[in-house]
């Protein structure tokens, strides 16, 4: 099943990041529905492990799907130093461009050199921690606004 929408991931890009902003654009209520719909497992493994399963069952150029799979290889090479059980974000990023960037998967980044700011990884109006889960890259799962904190 080929997607409505579908674009070029950035070049700094999380590479989940990206099927999560691909889902969202596609009316799809999270990445894991992205997963089943290319028949591979709802996991994070399942969607980066099989680029050209993904880019053949999703309508997508190879080269990008190898690409983020790639990617993600080398974000796992950090092992204990990758974030993978919460998001961080540039509250100021997202503003100006609504994506995740693969840079805040490490986990001894904490301030975005871009703004000067600290990556923010917990709700301010509910304290809870960023779930990878949750349905909008732009929202906690409480939908506290991540750009006005």
């Amino acid at each position: 099943m080929e997607l409505t929408y579908v674009f070029e991931p950035k070049a700094d890009e999380s590479p989940l990041g990206y099927y999560r902003r691909l889902s969202a654009a596609n009316a799809l209520t999270a990445w894991k529905e992205l997963a089943l719909m290319a028949e591979v497992s709802p996991s994070r493994t399942g969607l980066l492990g099989a680029p050209d399963h993904i880019a053949s069952m999703l309508g997508m150029p190879r080269d990008w799907t190898n690409r983020l799979a790639q990617q993600e290889q080398e974000l796992r090479a950090l092992r204990s130093l990758h974030r993978s059980s919460r998001d961080a974000v540039c509250p100021h990023c997202l503003e100006q461009d609504m994506y995740l960037r693969a840079s805040w998967e490490h986990a001894y980044v904490t301030a975005c050199t871009k703004h000067g700011v600290r990556l923010v990884d917990r709700c301010s109006a509910c304290d809870a921690p960023l779930d990878l889960q949750r349905g909008h890259i732009a929202q906690c799962g409480c939908g506290q606004e991540l750009v006005h904190m």
